[in-house]
């Protein structure tokens, strides 16, 4: 590694987006570190050169630290920082292990707030970038998900970080990209009720029956959402957000009173109860 090399630290790396982004940054030179919390979502980087896999749990402080004092004794700083780790599931919200939830929102949120914490003196040291994939889904929350709040939270607190960040010369930008061919967003097509003889058992059917026959139409691949956080990372000019493939409908209903928006979701539940 020369010192014109840039290090690029992926999170969530090992397959989907993640993998993209870091085979996207290895075509444009980076020495990529991907990490992932299992070394067996690791292995299809096995004999690449310029990456370098370490396994982390971006819930865990102790793992996040282990991996910036890896960066620290091994480069001595961070150029780009990808924060991508994020996972789905589906739930009446309000009914199942409150713990469920919460280990949502430390891997979706908190976990970016983790690794920026732990990496602050080496992206400080190369005026480096932060980029936090979010999703065109923080504007709208659906009953029984609790993935698009952690987003709005994720959103929130990437603009707090942006802002503190600019002081020490490091810019943040989020990507929120609209539907992903990925794992998670193939995974509505295997939904299962945590707590199927719960009070909102019928109500959670004909939400996931409405997802599987009204599935999103438009569906960019992981290769193309890349290019877009690969941008954020890369451009001059940074701006503050990025979007790819975001529905139109989804931003005007953002706009919407929320007790339109209340009444339009219950009643399409209910309309979908009668088809």
């Amino acid at each position: 590694m020369t010192d014109k090399q840039s290090i690029a630290l992926i999170t969530g790396a090992g397959r989907g987006l993640g993998r993209a982004v870091a085979d996207n940054l290895l075509q444009q030179g980076y020495t990529v570190v991907a990490t992932d919390y299992s070394p067996a979502l690791l292995e299809g980087y096995a004999g690449l050169a310029n990456v370098v896999t370490k396994v982390m749990d971006v819930t865990s402080a102790e793992s996040v630290s282990a991996v910036a004092n890896y960066l620290q004794n091994t480069f001595g700083r961070l150029d780009v920082l990808i924060n991508n780790a994020g996972i789905i599931d589906y739930g009446p919200v309000t009914e199942r292990d409150p713990e469920d939830t919460i280990r949502l929102f430390q891997v979706n949120t908190f976990g970016s707030l983790r690794v920026v914490h732990a990496c602050l003196d080496l992206l400080e040291k190369a005026k480096g970038r932060v980029v936090c994939v979010t999703s065109e889904s923080y504007r709208l929350r659906p009953p029984f998900q609790a993935y698009q709040p952690s987003k709005l939270a994720l959103e929130g607190l990437a603009d707090v970080m942006r802002r503190e960040l600019a002081h020490l010369d490091i810019h943040e930008a989020t990507v929120r990209p609209g539907a992903i061919k990925t794992e998670l967003f193939e995974s509505m097509n295997h939904i299962k009720n945590p707590v199927p003889e719960g009070k909102l058992a019928a109500p959670f059917k004909r939400f996931t029956d409405m997802l599987l026959k009204s599935p999103p139409t438009r569906v960019s691949t992981p290769e193309q959402v890349a290019a877009v956080v690969a941008r954020a990372a890369r451009e001059k000019k940074p701006r503050p957000h990025y979007e790819i493939n975001n529905m139109l409908s989804m931003k005007i209903a953002n706009l919407l009173p929320k007790r339109w928006v209340d009444a339009l979701l219950h009643r399409t539940l209910r309309k979908s109860e009668t088809r």
